[in-house]
Formats: structure tokens, C-alpha cells, sequence
């Protein structure tokens, strides 16, 4: 490939992913590579994808590739160490950091992520050499100032965190991480009042954050609020352990793309702490074998004693670790999702993320759904392709029979089968076993039990309501 088209070739590729069309920016750059041609730049733009993705091994393949390449590219080495960092590998995250230093000795980048790992590996003193450098170069660096204020607090110098979170707070206001860690910083002047307002709007402005809470409960505690205390307790619980969080850390679509992370983390947390099965149907990454589990990880940590499991058309088998193990095949394949099942035994969760093909939909549900824990939910992503012609759907009769919202519209009156007065009538299996349905934009829960409540009409054979 000719100079200025791989150039022209690199510009459009480059595009394409700042614009969110990865597939089309990842099929050029292997394009590039597939016709010889050694490219560092296409090699670091298929990583950005695989970063996007959530796939950080595929990230550190291609990495390491475009470093053997460039071995002085900042910004490869900056990539790797990031991928140690999500691995927790904190050392050789740092290794890279002070590499890319050494490389670029002005990128405050790579001073920065300096200051964070070291931060992470609880080596205080260090990180607050390197944010101390960081604000000699930029005064007014937001993140060195936040993460000086909390290196402070953890070594007991409250008025001198409460400082540089004022200094944080008087750059942007709307700096929620500021906000509770300056309440935290005040609490521990005795300064109450002030922090519980601090404290307070930081909850208000960004609820999912969980820091604020911790500081309130101890507030309620030591004012012998103790249930009012609890309830801060759990919401730092729930919220340290949120899926939006853990959506974010592993950069699957369910927040972003989407916003199911949020709904998951309303079902699903009671759950968290059991030994559950969960099924995904969809593992992501298209074709490529080294691509996709971003959900699954998550998952994996969400559940610490959970098994994950997942089923997808094309090879994930590279996903496979410890508590997750991936099974290839198509959901149209009823005697494929039936060897699943047993090989899984008891199911708790089933997700279905695969093809959203109205029909292929229906038949797994069918398929599925009796299989499922007598406890177990049952969630259905993507149902907008219910309108949509490609998928099977329609957006002319919204009470289409091939519809998937259609079929689940359906199995709603189903909860209340006891009050048909219909004579003889022969209750389905559905009917007898969903107890409660949930729907959100794009996405159906199905809860499984005893739907044995009685009739509200006849109890007994005395007419209750006329």
C-alpha cells in the first residue's frame, strides 16, 4: 500500500472510530494489515476499538505489536499501562507510566496516571510528590487537586484536604467528587453541619456515588441516629458495589449505548450475594475470536460467588477464566440451547443479548424460561427491534403476533388468568409461572414462581365482588 493511500486510508479510519462507527474504522485498519503492510498507527486504532469494546486482552496484543513497532509512541505505552492498571497490576502499570514520562518529559497525562496508580497501591507520599509536580505545570489541574484532597485525608491532614477541594470546588462547582470528599475533610475538622450540607448535595447532584454516603452514616452514627445511619450504610453498599459503576469499568454497552446497568442493579442486587448461575446469550465483538465478555466480566464481579456463563454464534472460547466459561452455537438451535441448560443445571438469571431477531427471541424464551430457577428472572435487551422490519418487527401493528413485544404484551394478562371468567379454562404453563413482569425502555424483566395468589371474584364459591 502506497504512502499518501495509507495516510488517506489511516484519516478515514481514524474518523470513522472518533465518530462511534468502530466496525467501519476496524475493518479498514485491518484491511492495512492484512495486505502486509506494518502499521503501528492501524495496530493502535484496532486497540482503541478493542478498548471501546471492553476486550483488554485483545487491547495488550495489539498494543504490545504497535510498541514492538514504535517503541517510543507515548501513547502506546500510556495504553498498555492502562490495561495493567484495569488488570490491577499496579506495578507494571506504573512501569509504563514512567516510561511514557521518560519518552514525553512534558505530558502531564503521563505524570497524572503516575500520581493515580500510586494512588491505588496506597503509596501516598509518592502520589503526592507527583500531583505536587502535576500543579507546578498546571495550577489549576481539577484531578490533582481532587486526589491530593483524598491522599490528605487518608493521612489525617483534614484542614490541608479541605484546601485543595475548595480549590477543586472554586474551578468547576459541579465537581461531585470535590463535594463529598470536602464533606468528608470538614467532618473530620468537626466542622458537622458544614459537611452534612456538602455531603447532602453531593448525594442530591450525583446519587450512584457512594463515598458521600459512608461519611453520612458515620455522622448519623455518632448522633446516635442509628437507623437513619443503616440506611446511609446500605445506600454506600449498594452504590460501591453499583452496576453503573461496574458497566463503566468494563465498558460494556449496558451504560452508555444504553442505560439498562441502572434497572440490572435494581433486580439483581438482592442477588448478589448468592451462588447463582447467570446465563447471557450474546457475548459481543462480532466475528472476532479475541473480542467481546465485557459483560460477562462484569457480571463476574457484580456476583463473587456467582458462575457466569455464555452462549454466542461465533468462537469466544478466548473469554474463558476463572467463573466463566462461554458455549458457541445459535440461539435458533433449540437442541443446542437444551444441551446448554443441562450442562449449566440450575439456571437463576437468563439475559437474552444475542441476534434480537423477533422470532429468535420467542423460541428461546420458550425454550428457556421453564429451565429457569423456580426463583429466577428472566431479562430480554434490545426489544426496540420489535418495530423494526430487519429484525422480524413492525412499527404498523404493535399487536403483531411476531412480535416480541406483541408475545410479552400477551403474557401480561397471564398474571391475572384467575380472574378470567372464562369457563373451563386450562392455565398455561407461562400463565401459572410468571409472577411479576417489568418493562423499560428496550428492555422486559420476567420474574418466575407460584402465580397461585386466587381469584378475586370467587373464593370458596362465595361471590366476592359483583
Amino acid at each position: 500500500m502506497q504512502s499518501l493511500e495509507l495516510d488517506k486510508n489511516i484519516k478515514v479510519a481514524q474518523e470513522h472510530i472518533a465518530a462511534g462507527r468502530f466496525l467501519a474504522g476496524a475493518a479498514i485498519c485491518e484491511q492495512i494489515l492484512s495486505s502486509g503492510q506494518d502499521c503501528a498507527e492501524a495496530l493502535y486504532l484496532l486497540a482503541l476499538v478493542a478498548y471501546h469494546s471492553g476486550d483488554d486482552q485483545e487491547v495488550a496484543h495489539l498494543v504490545h505489536r504497535a510498541i514492538a513497532l514504535a517503541p517510543d509512541d507515548e501513547r502506546f505505552i500510556a495504553m498498555l499501562g492502562g490495561y495493567f492498571r484495569n488488570q490491577s497490576m499496579h506495578q507494571e502499570a506504573l512501569d509504563c507510566f514512567r516510561r511514557a514520562a521518560r519518552v514525553h518529559p512534558d505530558s502531564i497525562n503521563a505524570l497524572r496516571a503516575q500520581g493515580e496508580t500510586l494512588l491505588a497501591m496506597g503509596a501516598l507520599s509518592e502520589a503526592e510528590a507527583v500531583y505536587q509536580n502535576v500543579l507546578k505545570a498546571v495550577p489549576d489541574d481539577r484531578a490533582a487537586l481532587d486526589d491530593l484532597g483524598e491522599i490528605f485525608l487518608r493521612q489525617g491532614k483534614a484542614a490541608d484536604a479541605a484546601r485543595h477541594l475548595e480549590q477543586a470546588l472554586n474551578l468547576h462547582k459541579e465537581d461531585t467528587i470535590a463535594l463529598a470528599r470536602l464533606g468528608a475533610a470538614l467532618a473530620a475538622q468537626g466542622r458537622r453541619e458544614e459537611a452534612r450540607r456538602f455531603l447532602l448535595d453531593a448525594v442530591d447532584r450525583a446519587p450512584q456515588q457512594p463515598e458521600a454516603y459512608k461519611t453520612l452514616g458515620d455522622l448519623a452514627h455518632a448522633d446516635g441516629c442509628l437507623e437513619e445511619a443503616m440506611e446511609y450504610y446500605q445506600m454506600h453498599l449498594e452504590h460501591k458495589h453499583s452496576l453503573v459503576r461496574l458497566a463503566k469499568k468494563f465498558r460494556t454497552d449496558k451504560w452508555g449505548s444504553h442505560f439498562y446497568a441502572e434497572h440490572y442493579h435494581k433486580h439483581f442486587f438482592p442477588y448478589r450475594r448468592r451462588e447463582i448461575n447467570l446465563l447471557e446469550i450474546g457475548i459481543g465483538g462480532w466475528n472476532h475470536p479475541l473480542r467481546g465478555g465485557a459483560s460477562l466480566r462484569m457480571w463476574k464481579a457484580f456476583f463473587p460467588k456467582g458462575n457466569i456463563f455464555g452462549v454466542d454464534i461465533q468462537d469466544k472460547s478466548a473469554m474463558e477464566e476463572e467463573r466463566i466459561r462461554v458455549f458457541q452455537g445459535s440461539q435458533d438451535d433449540d437442541r443446542f440451547m437444551h444441551r446448554v441448560a443441562v450442562n449449566i443445571g440450575n439456571i437463576d438469571i437468563i439475559i437474552d443479548d444475542g441476534s434480537h431477531i423477533n422470532r429468535h427471541v420467542i423460541d428461546t424464551f420458550k425454550i428457556l424460561f421453564p429451565l429457569l430457577a423456580d426463583d429466577g428472572i428472566y431479562v430480554v435487551e434490545d426489544t426496540q427491534t420489535s418495530y423494526w422490519p430487519k429484525f422480524g418487527g413492525t412499527s404498523a401493528d404493535l399487536n403483531h403476533p411476531n412480535s416480541m413485544l406483541s408475545f410479552f404484551k400477551g403474557l401480561s394478562d397471564g398474571l391475572n388468568y384467575e380472574e378470567l371468567l372464562i369457563p373451563g379454562h386450562s392455565p398455561s404453563y407461562f400463565e401459572q409461572h410468571i409472577v411479576s413482569m417489568h418493562f423499560y425502555h428496550n428492555m422486559v424483566f420476567i420474574y418466575k414462581g407460584e402465580n397461585k395468589e386466587g381469584s378475586n371474584f370467587v373464593k370458596d364459591g362465595v361471590l366476592l365482588l359483583e
